[in-house]
């Protein structure tokens, strides 16, 4: 994988993906085994390759929205994004985004725009979330796509507050706060690179930017107990926390 700040090109077997501003998006499948391979790459590294040279802020994230507003959910993989937010849809806070949430900076206060993937589950998130396992997204990526399908509302909504996950003994809801909020915007995701390098901004734009979305975005860390007993309980406490963001 390739990306320069003007360019994306991805090279795997099978099939080879390139974008630019100025060509647009070239996509050629060498391989018809690799298909569903090479959707994943389109409906996620390449998705926010193209968000970041647009000029958007894309975030490793999965989402809700609660009073007219999107709550992300952001975390290491095997966080529990997906499923918490699928089991929030559940409980009647429509689904927003899956994984990726694009963020357009350009609005205050920031606005996200509604997702587009099709909700995949490990079997044990899709027993949590309380859903059918559908089709098996790849051979060599043992998840499934959640039935019945779960669809993202039209058009752009605010962004409520952007909530860390982790995992702990008892659950927590608490404020993020200070140099803290900067350094959680930079994590290893490629979703990171993609957006500090898109343009090729001076250190010091770069800087200023995840300033400004760190000081304008409300942060919270999520500690959540691993047993399935508790995961009701803890959707009751989610749900208490976030409609007390919602009403402030």
């Amino acid at each position: 994988m390739s990306f320069d700040g003007a360019r994306f090109l991805l090279r795997e077997r099978g099939f080879v993906i390139y974008y630019s501003v100025a060509d647009g998006l070239h996509a050629q499948l060498d391989d018809p085994a690799q298909r569903k391979r090479m959707e994943l790459f389109l409906d996620g590294s390449v998705h926010a390759a193209i968000a970041s040279l647009a000029g958007l802020y894309p975030l490793h994230a999965s989402a809700v929205v609660h009073n007219g507003q999107a709550f992300a959910f952001s975390g290491a993989a095997g966080a529990g994004k997906s499923t918490l937010c699928a089991a929030l849809a559940r409980r009647g806070l429509p689904f927003l985004a899956d994984d990726t949430l694009v963020i357009d900076p350009g609005h205050s206060p920031p606005a996200c725009l509604p997702g587009h993937k099709r909700l995949k589950l490990w079997p044990e998130g899709l027993a949590l979330a309380g859903l059918a396992g559908g089709e098996l997204v790849s051979s060599d990526y043992p998840k499934y796509f959640a039935r019945p399908a779960i669809s993202a509302p039209d058009g752009i909504l605010p962004l409520g507050a952007l909530i860390f996950l982790n995992v702990a003994d008892r659950f927590s809801f608490e404020p993020v706060a200070g140099a803290e909020r900067f350094a959680l915007l930079n994590d290893g995701h490629y979703t990171t690179m993609f957006r500090n390098r898109a343009g090729s901004p001076s250190a010091e734009a770069l800087f200023a930017r995840q300033a400004a979305l760190a000081r304008d975005i409300p942060m919270f860390r999520l500690a959540r107990p691993r047993d399935p007993a508790q995961f009701e309980r803890m959707l009751d406490n989610t749900i208490t926390a976030l409609h007390g963001i919602a009403g402030a």
